[in-house]
């Protein structure tokens, strides 16, 4: 607070200096530096409303952001939700990664991108504007790709937890990393980062996958196959 306050204190201070200098400059006929001063001065005069108004946008746009974010924050917090999913996860209880604190800190990120971007419009900075656009048009594809990981992470935990109780800790292990390959090529290709040639990994990696299944168990499961066979047709007397 003693340094916000000193800050101010020294701004008011350049600018009643300023004024008071052109001024002396102006009375002492010196219009090879007055003229270009005042002039200075004059834009500079003309553009402190647009930035105090830039200023006024991001505070307010600060507070809302805060505010709803907490707001959203404590309300998810109390319905148990973070508990349910965190049992059902297998979470520890000191775990970081709380869903309530998550998604009240997205939407507060959300909210100041915005409030930000329309304080460049305030002060007719054109290509931070422009810039500003282009993130809020990307922002869909962001918070469903965070979606995605989210979900991704939130299944692989529950199925390999499921599987590891039930004395399946391999295959736990292989699901999840299955769960976490299928999410990346999904974040991938919503982010339109190299959408073509993540496609067309991703049709690669899943038939190579059919072709080893179909292998290991043309190979490897023949007897379980007849064995089944077998039983089917001594249920349903098929060929007698």
């Amino acid at each position: 607070e003693g340094r916000l306050s000193n800050t101010i204190a020294y701004i008011v201070y350049v600018l009643i200096l300023i004024p008071v200098i052109i001024s002396a400059l102006y009375v002492l006929d010196i219009k090879a530096i007055s003229d270009p001063a005042i002039a200075m001065l004059s834009i500079i005069f003309s553009y402190i409303p647009s930035l105090l108004a830039a200023l006024v946008i991001i505070a307010i746009g600060w507070v809302l952001a805060k505010f709803c974010g907490n707001i959203i924050t404590r309300i998810i917090a109390a319905s148990g939700l973070d508990a349910k999913l965190a049992a059902l996860a297998g979470a520890r209880d000191d775990s970081p990664y709380v869903l309530s604190a998550i998604i009240g800190k997205t939407v507060e990120a959300v909210m100041i991108t915005f409030f930000v971007v329309e304080s460049f419009s305030t002060l007719h900075l054109g290509v931070l504007t422009r810039i500003g656009t282009a993130v809020i048009a990307y922002m869909p594809s962001l918070l469903t790709a965070v979606i995605i990981l989210f979900i991704a992470f939130f299944l692989a935990a529950v199925s390999g937890n499921a599987l590891k109780k039930n004395g399946h800790g391999s295959m736990g292990l292989i699901v999840r990393y299955v769960i976490y390959a299928v999410a990346a090529f999904m974040v991938l290709n919503q982010l339109g980062i190299a959408r073509t040639l993540v496609d067309s990994t991703f049709i690669l990696v899943i038939a190579a996958v059919a072709v080893a299944f179909a292998i290991s168990f043309g190979i490897g499961g023949r007897d379980f196959a007849k064995a089944v066979l077998s039983d089917v047709q001594r249920k349903f007397h098929i060929g007698e």
